[in-house]
């Protein structure tokens, strides 16, 4: 988990440099539209795959436990 989060942080720094090479503080503006579009596109990514592996497999195991109160 931390060696994703090192390469974010890592990708991240590489994007403001690249396109902001003074630094952030000079273009404060540009920095946060960066920052939101780069956020943005993050959500966009983690969504699916939460869905995917994290609230799917959650769903069937509800109507696995309710199936088996019906049973019984």
């Amino acid at each position: 988990m931390s060696r994703a989060v090192t390469s974010s942080s890592a990708w991240m720094v590489f994007m403001f440099v690249l396109y902001l090479p003074v630094g952030v503080l000079v273009y404060p503006v540009a920095a946060l539209v960066i920052f939101a579009l780069a956020a943005l596109a993050c959500l966009l990514a983690i969504r699916p795959e939460n869905k995917q592996y994290f609230t799917r497999p959650l769903q069937e195991l509800q109507a696995f436990l309710d199936d088996f109160k019906s049973e019984r």
